[in-house]
């Protein structure tokens, strides 16, 4: 017991709100914006596990989970910024950082392995009357014109550079799930009414 309050609050630190000077405005930006951010890393893997429970059809949904597991590391280490303002539970939230990395080497790995598998199904999904109209989304850390040309001509709808720095590549995967997820339009209900009817 003693060692778990010693983690939440150890006394030779001190919490972020003395190196901010007690500002309450600075405090305050602090608190909300890793708050908000917080709060939209988590909901987005309630919207990849709901489109992976609609879509039992697409191969490696798996893949899916890896990216909302990921998200929901780094939702974590946001609300510890906010913790640790008023309590310095610094080997607490190394601890976060720590499983997002862990989260994050994996999924990258994964990733690699997945691309060349998935772009060899591209050509069947595309001819797939179920299949061919879902957006195919690309992140490779590839630069060849070979295979952005060989992407685009087995149907890819996005090809996308994959960054090295661990912190961009957390924004891109971030962006192409708010944008593909949220803010895309899908197709029309009437073109996927056949799927409906045939498994019913």
């Amino acid at each position: 017991m003693q060692v778990l309050r010693n983690l939440i609050d150890p006394g030779s630190f001190m919490p972020h709100r003395f190196c901010y000077l007690w500002t309450p405005g600075l405090i305050g930006l602090h608190a909300v914006s890793d708050s908000l951010i917080a709060l939209s890393y988590l909901s987005i893997p309630i919207t990849l596990v709901h489109f992976t429970r609609k879509r039992r059809d697409i191969p490696f949904s798996w893949m899916f989970l890896c990216f909302g597991a990921f998200i929901v590391a780094c939702g974590g280490t946001h609300e510890m910024e906010v913790w640790t303002i008023w309590f310095p539970s610094y080997w607490i939230a190394g601890a976060f950082q720590f499983v997002r990395a862990r989260f994050a080497v994996v999924t990258a790995i994964l990733l690699i392995w997945v691309i060349p598998l998935a772009l060899s199904l591209l050509r069947i999904l595309k001819e797939n009357r179920r299949t061919r109209r879902m957006p195919v989304i690309v992140l490779n850390s590839s630069k060849e014109e070979s295979d952005l040309s060989a992407s685009y001509d087995l149907g890819v709808n996005s090809y996308n550079q994959k960054p090295i720095d661990f912190d961009q590549f957390r924004e891109r995967a971030l962006s192409l799930a708010r944008n593909w997820l949220l803010v895309n339009q899908p197709p029309p209900r009437q073109a996927l009414a056949y799927r409906t009817e045939k498994f019913a």
